[in-house]
């Protein structure tokens, strides 16, 4: 509800200024993080890397954290949704790095990994994103999906064609439909 995220944004800038009076530098990024995933939901791509900007500093203070690989992934995803993807990719690889540098996995490094290897036409680099991305996560399915995508450009149609069924079977397992 359009509405609603308004209010919610009034309530953000508010919470930021607050942990900037208490010099909470930490939670100004959480913020600007949050803030970030709002407008990439809302396909905002400029205001994504417009919080980006606000949050470099941030980030250059503060030790990496999952904040900060977040902030460089949601630009990269707002760079390459505006048809810039090479900086889409070196925003990304960065956030993928600092998630490195203090041991963490994203599975959306992988997700969005997967999208911009298929407009590269990298299908088997594809692939391989969308094995580590359902390693990662317990939503196995979503995953799934996009795998089977990236294979379906490899030109391996019976390994597509199986893995359907079985994600057919999978599903029908499931106790909802």
């Amino acid at each position: 509800d359009s509405k609603r995220f308004e209010e919610c944004w009034a309530v953000f800038d508010k919470a930021f200024e607050m942990a900037g009076n208490h010099c909470d530098k930490a939670a100004q990024l959480n913020i600007l993080r949050i803030q970030a995933h709002f407008k990439e939901f809302e396909n905002s791509h400029q205001a994504v890397l417009d919080l980006h900007d606000r949050a470099l500093p941030l980030i250059a203070v503060l030790p990496h954290s999952t904040d900060s690989a977040l902030m460089h992934i949601n630009a990269g995803i707002a760079e390459s949704a505006l048809g810039d993807i090479n900086a889409g990719e070196r925003s990304i690889s960065v956030g993928q790095q600092i998630a490195s540098q203090i041991g963490i996995e994203l599975v959306l490094y992988h997700m969005i990994g997967i999208n911009l290897e298929l407009a590269r036409a990298r299908f088997s680099n594809a692939v391989d994103h969308a094995r580590e991305a359902r390693r990662l996560t317990e939503n196995v399915m979503a995953v799934e999906f996009f795998e089977l995508v990236a294979e379906s450009y490899t030109g391996d149609m019976q390994s597509v064609l199986a893995a359907c069924r079985e994600t057919i079977q999978n599903a029908e397992a499931l106790p909802y439909k």
